[in-house]
C-alpha cells in the first residue's frame, strides 16, 4: 500500500521534474520514510486512545525524535515488523512509566547508561542511507550527548513532575535499543564473513 502511494506521488513529481537516478532514489526513499512514519503515528495514537494514553505516547513520540536522528537504533525490513517493535517500544515506556517510580539513584544509572551507550555505539543507521564522514558523525554523537543532557537536567529540574519522567525511559529504551542494535549489526558483519 506505501509503495503504491510512493510510486503514485513519485509518478506526479516525475511529470512535472527531471531527476537523475540519485535524485529519484532521495525522493522514493524521503518519500517512504514520510509516509511510513506518519501512517504509523496514526495507527499507534488510535490505539493508544483506546487506554487513554495518548498523550503519554505523544510525548514518548516528541522525546525520542529529538534523540533518534541522531544516535539511530533498529531497522526493519518490513513495515510490519517495524510497527509492532515501535509499538512494543512505546508500550513499554508508557507501561513502565506507569508503573516504576524513578528514585535518584535509578535517574543517575540511566544517565550513565544512557550515556555510555550514545558515547561507544552512536550513531547506528539503516544501511539505505549513505554513510557518513567522521566530521559528521561527531557532531551526531554529541547532539545525541546534549540532548541526553539537557533531558536529565530537566528530570532534576522539575522534581520528576510526571511528563518529564517519560523523557527518562525514553532515553533509558533508547539506549537499550542502541545496544541492541549494535548487537545486530556486529552479528550481521560476522554472519556475512562465514
Amino acid at each position: 500500500m506505501i509503495n503504491q502511494l510512493v510510486n503514485r506521488i513519485e509518478g506526479h513529481f516525475g511529470k512535472y521534474y527531471e531527476f537523475g537516478p540519485y535524485e529519484e532514489e532521495k525522493l522514493r526513499y524521503s518519500l517512504e520514510v514520510i509516509i511510513g512514519e506518519v501512517s504509523k503515528c496514526v495507527i499507534l495514537f488510535f490505539i493508544s486512545s483506546f487506554f487513554y494514553k495518548q498523550w503519554e505516547l505523544l510525548y514518548s513520540m516528541i522525546a525520542l525524535c529529538t534523540i533518534r536522528p541522531f544516535s539511530g537504533g533498529l531497522h526493519f525490513k518490513t513495515y510490519w515488523a517495524c510497527l509492532i517493535f515501535t509499538g512494543l517500544f512505546f508500550g513499554a515506556i508508557i507501561c513502565f512509566h506507569n508503573t516504576v517510580p524513578i528514585n535518584y539513584n535509578f535517574y543517575t544509572l540511566s544517565f550513565v547508561v544512557a550515556l555510555l551507550a550514545v558515547l561507544l555505539l552512536a550513531p547506528l543507521t539503516c544501511e539505505k542511507r549513505p554513510s557518513y564522514t567522521k566530521e559528521k558523525r561527531t557532531k551526531f554523537k554529541v547532539t545525541a550527548i546534549v540532548i541526553l543532557t539537557f533531558y536529565f537536567i530537566l528530570f532534576q529540574i522539575t522534581n520528576g513532575l510526571y511528563f518529564f519522567t517519560i523523557g527518562i525511559w525514553v532515553m533509558l529504551f533508547q539506549s537499550i535499543q542502541l545496544i541492541l542494535a549494535k548487537g545486530v549489526q556486529i552479528h550481521g558483519k560476522t554472519k556475512k564473513l562465514i
